[in-house]
């Protein structure tokens, strides 16, 4: 007598998404709560920039949204902090805001930003957004960013050699091209890595 084996039933497997909302206003904080939510995002919300950056510094998000005009701190401020920090280097970050030029908006994304979205803003034009954002590879948007950290300090460290001592200023610089080599070979190996499975899904 054979043991009948039952088939077993496929186990769905969802992928947990965590958002960081960053907005004093009660009103657009529900607005925009319900549309990550629709987007099935946990949200984390917050309405000043200090406690933005408490987040950042110990929790991995998958979004960030910001507003600019914040009570205590600019939105700006958690821009700079969420590049500054490994957790969210590469994590997509919209700017939310009510006023928005082509200057301001330039001057975000200099910073950081992923992109702008305005207030007034329906849940179709959020999840546009959020896809805009992930043309760029997570790796590739970390290593765009940690670049522009290298030519800040780059630009840092040249207008203080006349201040350093010459052995000070030569052990700054290889330092700075020792953490340089790093990213760009950590680089190199995932754009390898890249190429491989591009060739490998057109055999």
């Amino acid at each position: 007598m054979g043991i009948k084996i039952w088939p077993r039933k496929k186990e769905e497997i969802s992928v947990i998404k965590f958002a960081l909302l960053v907005e004093d206003d009660a009103i657009n904080q529900k607005i925009m709560n319900f549309f990550l939510s629709n987007l099935e995002y946990r949200v984390d919300g917050v309405t000043d920039a200090n406690s933005a950056i408490e987040k950042i510094q110990s929790k991995t998000y998958d979004l960030i949204i910001v507003d600019i005009g914040l009570p205590d701190r600019p939105g700006t401020d958690v821009i700079k902090a969420a590049r500054q920090y490994q957790l969210n280097l590469a994590t997509a970050l919209i700017v939310w805001s009510a006023h928005i030029n082509k200057d301001d908006e330039k001057y975000y994304r200099s910073l950081g930003a992923d992109a702008v979205l305005e207030k007034a803003c329906s849940d179709e034009d959020l999840e546009n957004t959020i896809q805009d954002c992930y043309l760029i590879s997570t790796y590739e948007r970390k290593f765009n960013f940690q670049l522009n950290a290298l030519g800040e300090r780059w630009r840092d460290l040249d207008g203080k050699k006349c201040e350093l001592a010459a052995i000070d200023y030569v052990e700054k610089l290889m330092t700075f091209f020792r953490e340089a080599i790093k990213i760009i070979e950590e680089y190199h190996v995932w754009l390898r890595f890249y190429e491989n499975q591009e060739e490998g899904s057109e055999v």
